[in-house]
């Protein structure tokens, strides 16, 4: 039998569309504080470099195995939710021993985070470190303002033969806020409860997500999906979007794109020196506790972005954030970004398997769940079936633009172009990366490069 894993991002960047609050559909994550978090500091910063390193790691995974082609040197544009992901793996992580369990938190640098913060016991370092994810994502569910644009919930569906560990299911439910829903999955409804699921999750962004059946051998599916909606807090103005405007590819060559164009009081940095070659901006939202990062190399070459990607790590990242410092009246920055659509679904089954070392957890005979299911199955068999990991699904779609005028006091801050004034300039005219982060817990939600229209 087998395990199969499904992660959702569906967020939908709109520069100046108006979203009402609406009450979040996702599953509150239970903390073992209710009345206030228990992380101090010096945990949060540990799970917030933990979780960065997972994400530059997976970001130059995908640009290896499958968004970069060697022989027209072009890399394609790619998006991922670290966040989702992270969150899928969390609760396989829950539920392994051994072998298992060990590969799962090397990929996810929790590791280095437990011998960092201290903790000896083994047993208490393994429940700490759930805890302190699902502390870190329930703080983000229960801020009142970002509930009103971003939801996410986990569910897992199980096969009716098998016996859930109860253990395993209040951890479950403690630590990463996920029900389960035993199905029969030789049943024809299956697929459509898992689509009904993920349509109303997403509120409607991702329709059909699995449109084949699934194996009967199956012993679990688990879901994760977020979706975020959300409105700039400095908005750019359509008439002033620059149509046709050129954007240097990978291989050289340019392509033809729409910038939007800005002279925003944002938050800019940079870094010129052995360490790094490279500029940041953050774009910030109404909800200010999420920011969207961009980072653009210095070096204007078609190699620009694979040397900035070979530089960056969760220090130097870091190191770049710190450089960064909220611009002053009359020194805004001017800001040329592209507008931009991106979807994707990479193949993170082969990614975690063979470049982030997950590979006992998709090997039967390897493989060790013990920890989520009973030895004896509800039906008459004497042992429980061989279990792994036989699929790691996840689909991202992500759009950035202008979304309409400019109406009101907002108007007159944001119709200069870039050219007619002095100050910093952030110039995406080539590849770039963006991170849409939590700046609180530092949790990414997705990350993604920029590098050429679809």
């Amino acid at each position: 039998m087998f395990v199969m894993l499904f992660a959702m991002l569906v967020p939908v960047i709109h520069a100046n569309s108006k979203i009402p609050g609406k009450p979040r559909d996702g599953i509150k994550l239970a903390s073992s504080s209710p009345s206030s978090s228990s992380l101090s500091s010096d945990e949060r910063v540990l799970l917030s470099q933990s979780h960065m390193q997972f994400t530059f790691d997976l970001m130059s995974s995908i640009v290896m195995t499958e968004a970069y082609n060697p022989n027209s040197k072009l890399l394609q544009s790619i998006v991922f939710s670290p966040l989702s992901i992270q969150s899928i793996l969390m609760m396989v992580h829950l539920g392994v021993k051994g072998r298992t369990r060990a590969e799962i938190a090397s990929a996810l640098h929790l590791d280095t985070f437990l011998t960092s913060n201290g903790i000896n016991n083994v047993n208490g370092s393994f429940i700490r470190t759930h805890q302190i994810f699902g502390e870190s994502v329930n703080s983000l569910l229960d801020d009142d303002d970002i509930i009103k644009y971003f939801s996410m919930a986990n569910q897992i569906f199980v096969n009716k033969d098998l016996t859930v560990n109860n253990n395993f299911k209040i951890a479950l439910q403690r630590y990463h806020g996920a029900s389960l829903r035993s199905v029969d999955f030789n049943s024809n409804g299956v697929v459509d409860k898992i689509n009904d699921w993920v349509t109303k999750t997403t509120k409607g962004a991702i329709k059909k997500f699995l449109s084949s059946p699934i194996s009967p051998a199956t012993a679990l599916v688990a879901l994760n999906a977020l979706s975020y909606k959300g409105d700039w807090l400095y908005k750019f103005d359509e008439q002033e979007t620059q149509k046709n405007s050129l954007f240097q590819l990978t291989n050289g060559q340019n392509a033809r794109v729409s910038m939007m164009v800005g002279k925003l009081p944002i938050a800019f940095g940079e870094i010129n020196d052995g360490r790094l070659k490279a500029s940041i901006i953050e774009l910030p939202y109404k909800t200010q506790r999420l920011g969207l990062f961009m980072v653009l190399p210095l070096e204007d070459s078609p190699n620009g972005l694979f040397n900035l990607m070979r530089s960056l790590n969760s220090t130097t990242f870091t190191q770049l954030i710190a450089s960064m410092k909220k611009s002053k009246k009359g020194d805004e920055v001017n800001v040329r970004i592209p507008k931009f659509d991106i979807s994707s679904k990479p193949d993170l089954t082969t990614i975690l398997r063979y470049s982030l070392g997950l590979r006992s957890v998709f090997s039967g005979g390897e493989a060790d769940f013990t920890s989520m299911f009973e030895t004896t199955p509800v039906s008459q068999s004497s042992s429980l079936p061989p279990i792994s990991l036989s699929q790691f699904t996840h689909q991202a779609v992500m759009s950035i633009n202008e979304n309409g005028s400019i109406a009101g006091a907002a108007s007159a801050t944001l119709v200069e172009r870039v050219g007619l004034f002095s100050g910093p300039y952030f110039e995406a005219d080539r590849p770039f990366l963006f991170f849409l982060t939590d700046k609180q817990s530092g949790l990414i939600l997705f990350a993604g490069i920029f590098a050429q229209p679809n």
